[in-house]
């Protein structure tokens, strides 16, 4: 529930919700599809990529998004506001998810089958992440902002997500300060060896 209401903070609609969702669900069945047919089965290792796939996957579906905004706000059209999307953005998560991609294929190297088969999932769901959100989602962005403009749907505004954004707003810095001091004697309490925690091994 917490990646949705951050969703909703950051951009009042539900549309971009459903928008993002669609593409980075079916790069994870793609991947899991895949691994079915090359791998045959999964371990407790290989079954995280799903995890790690969800978490690089949406990135790209963010960067795509708030262009698209960005570019929409000028153009007034969402056709050209796609293809200044794909020719700006697109680029970076081109590249970027190719550079991604291939350090996770370096695990093909190693003699750790399990890792190997790890390296393969996450290195071509990323890809396959990458080629759903520039192919699937501006044509679900556009769909999108049709429909809003057909039936004049407004960005809602809930009154309780505006006060918990002005008090983050205000408070950023205390905040920050709060959760890195809290994270630091947190880890220190874990991994103290006073406190028992098994070593690590190989």
């Amino acid at each position: 529930a917490m990646p949705f209401n951050f969703f909703y903070i950051a951009y009042r609609r539900k549309g971009i919700l459903l928008c993002v969702s669609i593409p980075l669900i079916m790069s994870i069945l793609w991947t899991l599809m895949i691994a079915y047919f090359v791998i045959g089965s999964l371990n407790i290792l290989t079954i995280a990529f799903s995890a790690i796939l969800a978490g690089l996957g949406i990135d790209f579906g963010i960067h795509i998004t708030n262009r698209f905004i960005f570019e929409f706000s000028i153009t007034k059209n969402p056709f050209k506001a796609v293809k200044g999307t794909l020719l700006t953005t697109g680029h970076g998560i081109f590249f970027g998810c190719m550079t991604t991609a291939i350090a996770f294929y370096a695990l093909l190297f190693t003699n750790f089958k399990g890792a190997a088969q790890f390296g393969f999932l996450v290195g071509t769901g990323i890809i396959l992440a990458m080629i759903a959100m520039l192919v699937v989602l501006p044509g679900l962005l556009i769909l999108e902002e049709i429909i809003r403009s057909k039936y004049k749907i407004k960005s809602s505004y809930d009154h309780k997500y505006n006060i918990w954004t002005r008090f983050i707003g205000k408070n950023c810095r205390s905040i920050t300060v709060f959760i890195i001091l809290f994270f630091v004697i947190a880890s220190y309490f874990v991994f103290s060896k006073n406190t028992g925690f098994p070593e690590f091994d190989n």
